[in-house]
């Protein structure tokens, strides 16, 4: 009894340390916000914006200012978004 009591408290002891070292801030910096460039000018530039239409939802289209290619963004009614390169 007393072998199962030992064996369960360094257990608990180890689980509560491991949670506490993992919320104690040891975390890598933040990388950078995609769509932002080094300089702080946005990499993207929107074209033309429409709202939701009956069936497909809103488009948008947009422009990568570094590569200068554009892309047709659609976003379903149900949220889901799809992204297709305007060649």
């Amino acid at each position: 009894m007393r072998r199962f009591a030992l064996i369960a408290l360094i257990l608990l002891i180890l689980t509560l340390s491991a949670g506490c070292a993992a919320q104690s801030g040891n975390q890598a910096p933040e990388p950078n916000k995609p769509g932002v460039a080094e300089n702080g000018a946005k990499r993207f530039q929107i074209i033309q914006e429409e709202g939701e239409t009956k069936n497909i939802g809103g488009f948008t289209v947009i422009k990568d200012t570094q590569t200068g290619r554009e892309y047709l963004v659609i976003t379903s009614l149900n949220g889901s978004v799809t992204a297709i390169d305007i060649k």
